[in-house]
């Protein structure tokens, strides 16, 4: 397998969570779930080791203090999972089969789970995480990685509906460059995707930590369900990745000007008809610091956020366009353009600095865009942006004095959707369920994180 250099740091923005994200479960074509993507390690190795268990509670549960979820998947309007980290980092894992109203207890993957990890359900038994897990003792998987790493990259797998877990693949931490697994997608209980970044050194598939002008941005594949190989590479540093067939898949990617042959900042949106072997560019746009974050609704209409990470400041970006495919990505419309101002910002009514996560759609018309950060005179707080026109508009939810302070993962069914953040008030982390796009919101899951 063959890896793309890379000549100039990796910047990932996390999730998904960039995210990205986004994976596609397998209900009904015309109210599909979704899970959007929060813009977030020395060889391939597959195991069939389970991770301890305990009894699964029966009753509802609310995880005691100083816990904070992490992540959420539905697969339909009842059945769902999030997963968050204890006070010491180590997963805890619950289970609703009435929509969020009440969770019970299952035994937690033996994880580290941090920010900017993916859980992705495809069905009730099968779903798939990608998580970090300790190499030594001595090591924090939420701190900068340090050197020789201390932590794994690996992406576990259930076929029991969240009970036990296998690990699957595993990958160091490429050096300071993070994650060495991401853009986890998953299609069904038999095709997944996630891109891996790393060194290659003369065996083949065995990877080691790289520096920011040696590292490989590969895609590894499992076809059935089990045992995942590399397929391909991608062509520039990813920030999120999205299927629609065992074949087709996207992916947005970017190039820095002082990279060799680079002469300007460019992201691009990338496509494979093969599954992940070989990849051709669709749509290309030249900036101070651009980046897209693409989604598919089907597998004609999709919809790539645009950043410009040249805007940042800290945690705040305060420039986004919005782009839309209805032909399978060969023609691209900049539906929505990123403004001279702030002051015209499309996704705040108030003019704020805001950092966006990746969009998710449900429908052609209902999509989703989580607020993971908004700035306002009195401090932060967080929200989503909802569409009912397919993202030629959108409306923030709920309002700023809801209290949120942070969004870290989000899911869709229908006019359903379920996030996980924090409060601004108090820091309780929490799980709120909307069934009406966002006009009203319950919390029926919190714990003090």
């Amino acid at each position: 397998m063959r890896f793309t250099p890379l000549a100039a740091v990796f910047l990932i923005l996390i999730g998904a969570a960039c995210a990205p994200s986004i994976a596609t479960a397998t209900p009904s074509p015309s109210s599909p779930a979704r899970s959007a993507r929060i813009n977030d390690p020395a060889r391939l190795s597959p195991s069939t080791a389970p991770a301890p268990a305990s009894p699964a509670a029966d009753i509802p549960v609310k995880p005691a203090g100083h816990n904070r979820f992490r992540v959420v998947s539905f697969v339909d309007e009842v059945l769902g999972w999030a997963a968050g980290s204890s006070p010491d980092g180590t997963a805890f894992l619950v289970h609703t089969e009435d929509g969020g109203r009440t969770w019970s207890a299952l035994p937690a993957p033996s994880a580290y789970l941090t920010a900017g990890d993916e859980l992705r359900f495809v069905d009730a038994q099968h779903g798939w995480l990608r998580t970090n897990v300790l190499m030594s003792t001595a090591g924090d998987c939420g701190r900068p990685p340090t050197a020789p790493p201390v932590c794994r990259t690996v992406i576990l797998h259930t076929s029991d509906g969240g009970h036990t877990w296998q690990e699957q693949l595993g990958v160091e931490h490429a050096g300071r460059l993070g994650p060495g697994l991401r853009a986890l997608t998953v299609l069904d209980a038999h095709h997944a995707w996630a891109v891996h970044v790393g060194s290659v050194d003369s065996t083949p598939n065995t990877y080691s930590s790289c520096t920011p002008f040696d590292c490989g941005i590969g895609v590894v594949a499992t076809t059935d369900g089990t045992t995942w190989a590399p397929v391909g590479d991608l062509p520039a540093p990813v920030d999120g990745m999205d299927f629609v067939d065992a074949q087709t898949g996207f992916a947005s990617v970017h190039t820095d000007k002082n990279e060799p042959g680079a002469p300007t900042n460019t992201a691009s949106i990338v496509v494979t008809h093969d599954g992940g072997r070989t990849w051709s560019t669709q749509l290309r746009v030249d900036g101070p610091g651009p980046r897209l974050f693409v989604t598919f609704i089907d597998h004609q209409i999709g919809l790539a956020l645009e950043r410009d990470v040249a805007t940042c400041g800290g945690s705040w970006c305060w420039l986004y366009g919005l782009h839309r495919t209805s032909d399978t990505g060969q023609t691209w419309n900049k539906v929505l353009p990123s403004p001279a101002e702030i002051s015209g910002a499309w996704w705040s009514p108030r003019g704020r600095f805001t950092t966006l996560g990746t969009p998710t759609f449900t429908s052609a018309t209902v999509g989703w865009i989580p607020i993971t950060r908004d700035a306002t005179e009195e401090g932060s707080t967080s929200g989503v942006l909802v569409t009912s026109d397919g993202g030629r508009s959108w409306k923030r939810m709920p309002a700023a004095s809801a209290g949120w302070a942070d969004v870290s993962d989000l899911a869709a069914y229908g006019s359903n959707a379920w996030i996980v953040g924090q409060r601004a008030g108090d820091q309780d982390s929490f799980v709120a369920h909307t069934t009406d796009r966002g006009w009203t919101w319950n919390y029926p899951l919190t714990g003090r994180p």
